[in-house]
Order: C-alpha cells, then structure tokens, then sequence
C-alpha cells in the first residue's frame, strides 16, 4: 500500500485573485447596505404647519393653523410677510381654538407665552398685521418641529 501523497502547492494565483476580488466585492455590498439602512433610518422630514386663510383686509390677514405636527414650537418660531416680492415687517396675535389670546409677535419675537415649550395646535388663529397686505403676498413661518410653511395670500 502506498502512503497518501501530499500536494503542498496550494492553488494557483488565478483562482486566488478571483477569490480574494470576491470576497472584497462581497464585504463592499455588505458595508454599503448597512450605512445605506442607517442613513434612510434617519429622522422623518418636518411636516409643516398646515395654514389656511380666513379672512384679509388691507392690512390684516386671518389664518386658520389646520395642521400642527407635534413638537411644533412656538417660542423660537419666525413669522415673515413677503408683500409685492419685497420683505415687510409683520406684526401677529396668537389665539387657541377657542380664541384665548396665547401669545404676540412683535419685533422678530413671540412675547407673552406661557412657557418656550408651548406647541402650535391645530385650530388655533394667527391674526397677522402689516403696513399693506394684497393678493400674491406670502406668508413664511420657520422654526423647531415643523418644516417650511408657506401660504399664499389669496
């Protein structure tokens, strides 16, 4: 009987440097699915406030606030009024759903709130006031917990 031969040559380089490429191709995908699932897992894109307007004059405008997500900040919050495409200083009073003054806006700042954690709600009224309000002016609130809202004067 003989005794078992053995072969110490191993592979060839060929099948090694396909292996290898495979093996790096492989680890690659893996490594991209997960930074790709930790990057879309992310936090949700703000929703901004829902604004629908209710009444306008010429210097004031009424705007329903029909959608607040939660988290919505007041405190912090900027009101702007774009008025014939040109920025113009607004003024605005707060009130709840039930018309309880909440808070003011004057000079860039919301003044009177009870505490900086109070939240917009849907149903409450902003009551905004400029030198001039028309149709195709816009109105922009910014801030912390909701996204861009924007509303067109009607």
């Amino acid at each position: 009987m003989k005794g078992i031969r053995r072969n110490e040559e191993g592979v060839s380089p060929v099948i090694a440097t396909i292996l290898m490429v495979a093996v790096t191709v492989v680890l690659a995908a893996v490594l991209y699915v997960m930074v790709m699932g930790m990057i879309s897992s992310g936090p949700a894109p703000d929703v901004p406030l829902g604004l629908n307007q209710q009444a306008k004059s010429n210097s004031t405008v009424t705007v329903l606030i029909s959608l607040a997500p939660d988290g919505a900040r007041i405190y912090g919050s900027i009101l702007s009024i774009t008025h014939d495409g040109i920025p113009a200083k607004a003024n605005a009073t707060l009130y709840s759903s039930t018309g309880t003054l909440i808070a003011n806006y004057t000079n860039g700042e919301w003044h009177g709130l009870p505490n900086n954690d109070t939240s917009y709600e849907s149903g409450m009224i902003l009551k905004i006031t400029a030198a001039a309000v028309s149709h195709g002016d816009s109105i922009t609130i910014t801030g912390v917990g909701f996204g861009l809202s924007v509303m067109t004067i009607d």
